[in-house]
């Protein structure tokens, strides 16, 4: 049975450990030492959706399934000044026993250990990860019963700040920071914006992703340009090259093309179609396709490119200042070739 009490929030309160110094002496290097961290400590709201949260009823049949176990830890992954975790290995805090509270609205909130990992430097930060497991940390057997969804996720309309989250430690202050999560429900693994789950593992841990973006142009007969009309499709790359389609990755995805209208004409804009691609440890190979599609041109919709890809060449186009150059292709009677030559004609 469907339990659609299922919004939990979890408030990061942050503890600043602040020893007192006299203005007439600065001989304490130890209380000068703890006024440069913040420790992290996280509660744990459930939310009754059925009270309202802005949410409809038709939106309520799509909220995954709740577990009836309690809370026993969180993982989570932190990035700022300084980094916290990672996707592949994220930092462990235990619930405290029993200490759910029941409030006025009916809430219950729980809280977490104190853990040595979580004493950091003031700065900016971001959230980037947020589970919470029954069980025993040590014990495969464990289970994610709630996960904040990211903004890429199907799920980030249930919550009012979806991952990532980005916040502030300020030396000498206390804040609290709500992270709003949703039940977990393996069988919609994919709607929480984490990509690429493993579910051959009962504690699922997302993957990273890397962004990979196509941009295409058409010369007609004459050798005019136009901006093309595409969709590309992707895969895993099996390991044989005559049934190259491993997992799918994506199908279909279509380019979007802007048509603004003037009094006397019209004018045409595009971006690049960018595409996230899984990046796990070591080296990740992708087989793709590029169909063309009609559009204020003449040609028969098709595929145009394809082959396969590695994570490396894709890491290679991003520039030092992190911005991603996309891969340009040049369909029909351009006399240019594609930038890079990533894949071969067809």
């Amino acid at each position: 049975m469907r339990n659609f009490k299922s919004i939990m929030i979890f408030c990061i309160l942050i503890i600043l450990v602040a020893s007192s110094c006299s203005k007439d002496s600065d001989t304490s290097l130890f209380n000068n030492q703890n006024n440069r961290t913040a420790t992290l400590s996280f509660g744990a709201v459930l939310n009754n959706l059925m009270e309202g949260n802005g949410i409809n009823r038709q939106a309520l049949e799509n909220i995954p399934e709740c577990s009836e176990t309690s809370p026993s830890f969180v993982e989570v992954v932190i990035s700022g000044v300084t980094n916290v975790g990672t996707m592949e290995n994220p930092v462990v805090i235990k619930v405290a026993a029993n200490s759910g509270k029941s409030q006025n609205n009916g809430n219950s909130t729980y809280f977490t250990l104190e853990h040595v990992d979580l004493e950091l430097e003031p700065g900016d930060y971001s959230l980037d990860y947020f589970a919470v497991f029954d069980g025993d940390p040590q014990d495969p057997s464990s289970k994610m019963i709630w996960i904040a969804p990211t903004s890429q996720g199907e799920f980030a309309n249930f919550v009012d700040s979806a991952i990532p989250i980005k916040f502030e430690l300020k030396a000498g202050t206390k804040k609290y920071l709500d992270v709003e999560v949703i039940c977990y429900d393996e069988r919609m693994a994919d709607e929480y914006g984490y990509l690429f789950f493993d579910t051959e593992l009962i504690r699922v841990q997302p993957t990273q992703a890397i962004d990979f973006c196509v941009f295409g142009s058409f010369c007609d007969e004459v050798g005019r340009s136009h901006l093309a009309k595409y969709m590309v499709s992707g895969w895993m790359y099996s390991g044989d090259p005559e049934a190259p389609k491993g997992e799918e990755l994506f199908v279909n995805k279509e380019n979007g093309i802007i048509i603004t209208d003037y009094e006397d004409t019209s004018e045409m804009s595009s971006e690049p179609l960018c595409i996230q691609l899984p990046d796990h440890s070591g080296e990740d190979q992708y087989y793709m396709e590029i169909s063309i599609m009609p559009f204020d041109y003449e040609c028969e919709e098709k595929i145009i490119r394809k082959g396969i890809i590695s994570d490396t060449q894709v890491k290679s186009m991003y520039t030092e200042n992190g911005r991603m150059n996309y891969c340009h292709f040049r369909e029909g009677n351009c006399n240019m070739e594609d930038s890079p030559v990533l894949f071969l004609k067809t």
